[in-house]
């Protein structure tokens, strides 16, 4: 009984990292988007100043 209950503790715990990881790519999917939009900002600045 000891055994199995051991078993079923690592196996919570190595879920837990898991969902861990899943939080940390997402967040650097967001961050990515985030640069993405700066640089089309960025461009679209320079597109108007040139015109003038």
């Amino acid at each position: 009984v000891a055994a199995a209950a051991r078993s079923q503790q690592q196996q919570q715990q190595q879920q837990q990292q898991q969902q861990q990881q899943q939080q940390q790519q997402q967040q650097q999917q967001q961050q990515q988007q985030q640069q993405q939009q700066q640089q089309q900002q960025q461009r679209q600045g320079a597109n108007s100043s040139s015109s003038c």
